[in-house]
């Protein structure tokens, strides 16, 4: 069986209208801190650059590190 892990950096941001935007970086630095990340985050909302549905970024809703480990099955078929 064949094992992968990930790793993604998800980014979650509160609009104007209320509703929610997710940013999801992948494979993000082993070295990186919560203030980094806050930092980034709080870049994005002053520079505006991001939009959706005429809604723009407001303010930082979450930020975690989502690890992920997959594990290949073998699947036989016919049985």
């Amino acid at each position: 069986m064949a094992v992968q892990q990930s790793k993604t950096l998800v980014l979650k941001f509160t609009l104007a209208n209320g509703k929610s935007m997710t940013l999801n970086v992948p494979n993000p630095s082993e070295t990186l801190a919560a203030a980094d990340a806050i930092a980034a985050m709080q870049a994005i909302i002053t520079a505006n650059i991001f939009e959706v549905g005429g809604s723009s970024v407001t303010a930082i809703s979450d930020a975690y590190i989502n690890d992920l480990t997959k594990t290949d099955i073998q699947v036989v078929s016919g049985a």
